[in-house]
Protein backbone atom coordinates (compact mmCIF):
# COMPACT_ATOMS: atom_id res chain seq x y z
CA UNK A 1 0.00 0.00 0.00
CA UNK A 2 3.00 2.30 0.98
CA UNK A 3 5.88 1.88 -1.87
CA UNK A 4 7.94 4.09 0.43
CA UNK A 5 7.71 2.25 3.34
CA UNK A 6 8.82 -1.12 1.34
CA UNK A 7 12.43 -1.90 3.37
CA UNK A 8 9.90 -3.14 6.40
CA UNK A 9 8.33 -5.85 4.40
CA UNK A 10 11.61 -6.73 2.56
CA UNK A 11 13.39 -6.98 5.77
CA UNK A 12 10.87 -9.75 7.09
CA UNK A 13 11.24 -11.67 3.84
CA UNK A 14 15.22 -11.50 4.18
CA UNK A 15 14.71 -13.19 7.48
CA UNK A 16 12.43 -15.78 6.77
CA UNK A 17 14.15 -16.83 3.64
CA UNK A 18 17.47 -16.98 5.78
CA UNK A 19 15.73 -18.90 8.32
CA UNK A 20 14.84 -21.38 5.81
CA UNK A 21 18.54 -21.16 3.96
CA UNK A 22 17.10 -19.62 0.63
CA UNK A 23 20.34 -17.57 0.86
CA UNK A 24 20.38 -16.22 -2.77
CA UNK A 25 16.69 -14.71 -2.48
CA UNK A 26 17.30 -13.26 1.24
CA UNK A 27 19.84 -11.04 -0.89
CA UNK A 28 17.87 -9.85 -3.06
CA UNK A 29 15.26 -9.29 -0.82
CA UNK A 30 17.84 -7.57 1.48
CA UNK A 31 19.61 -5.47 -1.51
CA UNK A 32 16.25 -4.40 -2.74
CA UNK A 33 15.40 -2.96 0.98
CA UNK A 34 18.86 -1.16 1.41
CA UNK A 35 18.23 0.85 -1.30
CA UNK A 36 14.83 2.52 -0.04
CA UNK A 37 15.14 5.49 1.63
CA UNK A 38 13.84 6.40 5.32
CA UNK A 39 10.22 6.95 4.46
CA UNK A 40 8.69 10.49 5.30
CA UNK A 41 5.87 8.83 7.27
CA UNK A 42 5.90 9.97 10.69
CA UNK A 43 4.55 6.99 12.50
CA UNK A 44 4.92 3.19 13.26
CA UNK A 45 8.01 3.47 11.12
CA UNK A 46 9.99 0.41 12.06
CA UNK A 47 13.54 2.99 12.19
CA UNK A 48 15.85 0.67 12.93
CA UNK A 49 14.99 -1.34 9.98
CA UNK A 50 15.78 1.50 7.85
CA UNK A 51 18.93 2.65 9.69
CA UNK A 52 20.79 -0.91 9.92
CA UNK A 53 18.54 -4.37 10.40
CA UNK A 54 18.01 -4.57 6.75
CA UNK A 55 21.91 -3.55 5.74
CA UNK A 56 22.82 -6.46 8.47
CA UNK A 57 20.29 -9.00 6.86
CA UNK A 58 22.36 -8.09 3.40
CA UNK A 59 25.52 -8.47 5.34
CA UNK A 60 24.30 -12.44 6.57
CA UNK A 61 22.92 -13.22 3.12
CA UNK A 62 26.04 -11.75 1.31
CA UNK A 63 28.61 -13.79 3.21
CA UNK A 64 26.22 -16.67 2.40
CA UNK A 65 26.30 -16.28 -1.29
CA UNK A 66 29.84 -15.59 -1.33
CA UNK A 67 29.82 -11.83 -1.42
CA UNK A 68 32.45 -12.16 1.25
CA UNK A 69 33.77 -8.12 0.66
CA UNK A 70 30.82 -6.95 0.05
CA UNK A 71 29.14 -8.80 3.80
CA UNK A 72 32.44 -7.18 5.23
CA UNK A 73 32.25 -3.66 4.14
CA UNK A 74 28.45 -3.84 5.57
CA UNK A 75 29.73 -5.02 8.53
CA UNK A 76 32.71 -2.70 8.84
CA UNK A 77 29.70 0.10 8.19
CA UNK A 78 27.56 -1.32 10.95
CA UNK A 79 30.33 -1.71 13.69
CA UNK A 80 30.49 2.33 13.14
CA UNK A 81 27.39 2.81 14.08
CA UNK A 82 25.96 2.93 18.13
CA UNK A 83 24.36 -0.46 18.38
CA UNK A 84 22.96 -2.97 21.54
CA UNK A 85 25.98 -4.83 22.77
CA UNK A 86 24.71 -8.07 21.72
CA UNK A 87 24.15 -6.97 17.99
CA UNK A 88 27.95 -5.57 18.15
CA UNK A 89 29.32 -9.00 19.07
CA UNK A 90 26.90 -10.85 16.56
CA UNK A 91 28.10 -8.51 13.83
CA UNK A 92 31.56 -8.70 14.94
CA UNK A 93 31.53 -12.30 14.53
CA UNK A 94 29.95 -12.03 11.37
CA UNK A 95 32.86 -9.41 10.49
CA UNK A 96 35.77 -12.29 11.35
CA UNK A 97 33.70 -15.08 9.53
CA UNK A 98 33.72 -12.53 5.89
CA UNK A 99 37.47 -11.46 6.81
CA UNK A 100 38.49 -15.49 7.18
CA UNK A 101 36.26 -16.59 4.02
CA UNK A 102 38.28 -13.60 1.80
CA UNK A 103 41.44 -14.64 3.36
CA UNK A 104 40.71 -18.04 2.27
CA UNK A 105 39.87 -17.09 -1.17
CA UNK A 106 42.90 -14.92 -1.21
CA UNK A 107 45.04 -17.75 -0.15
CA UNK A 108 43.75 -20.39 -2.63
CA UNK A 109 43.71 -18.17 -6.04
CA UNK A 110 47.68 -18.40 -5.24
CA UNK A 111 47.95 -14.48 -4.69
Amino acid sequence: MRPERGAEPLYQLAVYCRNKNWHTQAYLFAKAGAEIAYPTDKLFVERDIYEWRIHDELAIAAYWTGRNAESKALCEMLLAMVLAPEDVERIEKNLEFAVQKCFTLIKDSGV
